[in-house]
């Protein structure tokens, strides 16, 4: 789940990307998919067996796409 949540962190960062003005469909979909891979980068970090590098670094890669959400909005 750790390599689903870069991946999903990285496709919203990446389709927030641009100069163009974004339709209220793209920043909705852009936001399910950062809410998506952050719970998955969450979910693998509070488990104590499975805190590796890749569930915190899921975690920070959404953390970055939430931001760019936030700064398109």
């Amino acid at each position: 789940m750790s390599i689903a949540g870069i991946v999903l962190g990285a496709l919203a960062f990446a389709g927030l990307l641009g100069t163009d003005v974004w339709e209220k469909d793209t920043l909705i979909g852009a936001a399910f998919v950062f809410m998506l891979g952050l719970s998955f980068g969450v979910f693998n970090v509070s488990r104590p067996h499975t805190r590796d590098g890749l569930s915190i670094a899921a975690f920070i890669v959404c953390a970055i796409a939430g931001l760019a959400l936030l700064g398109s909005i």
